[in-house]
């Protein structure tokens, strides 16, 4: 069996390469947002428990205020209200300071989601099958096809692709009562936010884009051969990634 599996993946002229292309790029974004999160302190939002917890901690104080504020001398239910509120304020605090982190790490995973996702798919497609076979004034003319790949191919599918799995991952707290209403609601109310977030910012992030990959693609086009260009867009993606990354949280 594990011989035919292997005769088979040899047979499969893309199937190692997307593997390869999927895991290296996810790992790449994966890493590049946690170290952005730690050492730029680019964390878009605290953790929603994290959010919940300090709002059980302002609610309980608020609480034993006021309780302590309606009798200078409490009765006894009173007292045991205030005691009551009193404990439920510090196990908030406890809990809040137990996942205080540096780093989301639902987010990062996002991001790495969202690299394997691309890296593996569409982007696969696009740099090894359609722009060498089909579209091959990419390759002939090596700063058009650094132009219509940042300007084209950058807001049609990289972009899309983003947004759709940011606002699929990381849902926001409003989103919550959503999230249990049904997939299908969910699901589209997660393509509805990520199509918001798409037109607010695809100007924004395509500019981005153009001034990064332009002259790293002429390079790519020009001088760099198709087998070593998704090595090569891998490798000076990590800087890429440190970018989109800050243009995106911070």
């Amino acid at each position: 069996m594990a011989a035919r599996f292997a005769s088979y993946v040899r047979n499969q002229e893309h199937i190692l390469p997307i593997l390869v292309a999927a895991g290296t790029n996810g790992t790449r974004y994966l890493l590049c947002d946690g170290a952005s999160q730690y050492y730029f302190n680019t964390a878009s939002s605290e953790p929603r428990q994290h959010q919940d917890n300090i709002r059980k901690v302002t609610n309980g104080n608020n609480a034993v205020a006021r309780a302590l504020k309606d009798s200078e001398s409490p009765t006894s239910f009173n007292k045991e209200h205030v005691v009551n509120e009193h404990s439920s304020s510090r196990k908030a605090t406890s809990s809040c300071s137990s996942t205080t982190s540096p780093i989301s790490w639902s987010r990062a995973c996002a991001f790495g989601l969202f690299g394997a996702i691309y890296a593996g798919g569409p982007g696969y497609a696009i740099y090894n099958i359609l722009y060498p076979r089909h579209l091959k004034f990419v390759q002939a003319k090596p700063l058009l096809g650094s132009f219509f790949d940042c300007l084209v191919q950058t807001p049609l599918v990289f972009l899309p692709v983003f947004y759709l799995v940011k606002e699929s991952v990381l849902l926001p707290p409003a989103a919550e009562k959503t999230k249990t209403e049904g997939s299908i609601l969910a699901g589209s109310s997660s393509a509805q936010r990520a199509f918001q977030k798409y037109t607010e910012n695809v100007v924004r992030d395509t500019a981005v884009a153009g001034a990064v990959w332009i002259p790293l693609m002429y390079v790519a086009f020009r001088y760099v051969p198709l087998r070593w260009r998704w090595p090569y867009m891998s490798g000076t993606g990590v800087f890429w990634a440190f970018i989109f990354n800050y243009v995106q949280f911070q």
